[in-house]
C-alpha cells in the first residue's frame, strides 16, 4: 500500500528528472540548428559559444543521411564534423550540407563555427577558411596548427575521404569508353579499383560530367587544387570506394578528360549480411 501511495510522487519525480536532463540538450540542438538555417540563408558562417560537442554528435545521430566525417587536429582539441543532414523543418525537408567546427573552451562547453548550404555543396566540405578564422579568435592550439601544416595533401582538412592519393604512374591504362549512363561511370571506377595501381585514364569522361554524376547521387567531392581535380567516397554495390579524379588538361578545366583513381576501402553502409 505504501508503494502504491508513493507511486504518483515517484512518477512525477522521474518525469521532472527527464525534463531536467534532456530539455537543455534539446534547447542546445535547437540553437545550433537555428544557426545552421541562418548560415544557409545568409551564406555566411555562424559562430556560437557555450555549446557541447555532444550536441553536434546528437544532431548527426538524429538527422544525418550517413555518419559524419570527423577530423581531430589535436587530442581533446579542435574537431571538424562534416556531413549531409535532412530535417523536416529545414530546407523544405531536403538534404543540406553542414560543417561544424568545434573548439573546447575552459569548462564543459566550447565554441562552434557553423557553415551550411542546401543540397550536397562541395564548398562546405573544405577547411580552407578555418585556419585564419581560428587564428583571429586565438583558438587554434599549436598542435592543431602543426597538424594542418604537416598534412601530406594540400594544406586543407580532408572532408570526404581520408585515403591518401598515390602518385600517378608513368604508364596509365587508357579507357577510351565514352560513358553514356551512370552504370558506365560506375564500371570505370570498378575497373580502376581492380588495377594494381588503381589508375585509369578516361579521356572521354569529362570532369564536368563526373561532377554532375556525383551531385546527382548526393556524393560530395573535395577540391584538390594541387591535383587539378578532387577526391570523394562513393558506394557501388556492396563496396565503398575511395576515389579521385585528376584533370588531364588544366587549360580545358571542367571540359577536360580525367585520370581516375579508385580503391575499395570497405563495405557499403547499405550492405546486407546474410546470417546462416
Amino acid at each position: 500500500m505504501a508503494l502504491l501511495l508513493a507511486w504518483p510522487t515517484y512518477g512525477i519525480s522521474i518525469a521532472l528528472f527527464l525534463v531536467f536532463v534532456f530539455w537543455p540538450d534539446n534547447k542546445s540542438i535547437d540553437v545550433v540548428l537555428a544557426a545552421t538555417v541562418t548560415a544557409m540563408r545568409e551564406e555566411v558562417s555562424e559562430e556560437l559559444h557555450g555549446v557541447n560537442e555532444s550536441t553536434i554528435q546528437k544532431i548527426f545521430a538524429r538527422y544525418a543521411i550517413r555518419p559524419p566525417h570527423v577530423s581531430r587536429l589535436a587530442p581533446g582539441g579542435l574537431a571538424i564534423y562534416w556531413g549531409t543532414i535532412r530535417h523536416p523543418l529545414i530546407n523544405a525537408g531536403q538534404v543540406f550540407s553542414v560543417r561544424f567546427s568545434y573548439v573546447p573552451l575552459p569548462g564543459s562547453r566550447g565554441f562552434v563555427n557553423v557553415k551550411a548550404a542546401p543540397g550536397v555543396d562541395e564548398s562546405v566540405f573544405t577547411g580552407d577558411d578555418l585556419l585564419n578564422l581560428f587564428e583571429s579568435l586565438h583558438l587554434v592550439p599549436a598542435v592543431g596548427h602543426q597538424a594542418l601544416a604537416n598534412d601530406p595533401e594540400p594544406q586543407r582538412i580532408t572532408a570526404v575521404s581520408h585515403e591518401p592519393i598515390p602518385k600517378v604512374p608513368d604508364n596509365v591504362t587508357v579507357d577510351t569508353t565514352k560513358p553514356r549512363s551512370d552504370n558506365d561511370i560506375h564500371n570505370m571506377m570498378i575497373r580502376a579499383a581492380g588495377r594494381p595501381d588503381g589508375y585509369l585514364k578516361c579521356p572521354k569522361l569529362r570532369f564536368a560530367e563526373l561532377r554532375k554524376f556525383l551531385n546527382k547521387h548526393n556524393v560530395a567531392m573535395e577540391s584538390l587544387p594541387r591535383h587539378g581535380g578532387g577526391r570523394f567516397s562513393i558506394e557501388i554495390g556492396e563496396f565503398s570506394y575511395a576515389a579521385s579524379a585528376t584533370i588531364l588538361n588544366p587549360r580545358e578545366k571542367d571540359e577536360s578528360g580525367i585520370i581516375l583513381w579508385a580503391k575499395i576501402d570497405g563495405y557499403a553502409s547499405s550492405r546486407t549480411v546474410a546470417v546462416a
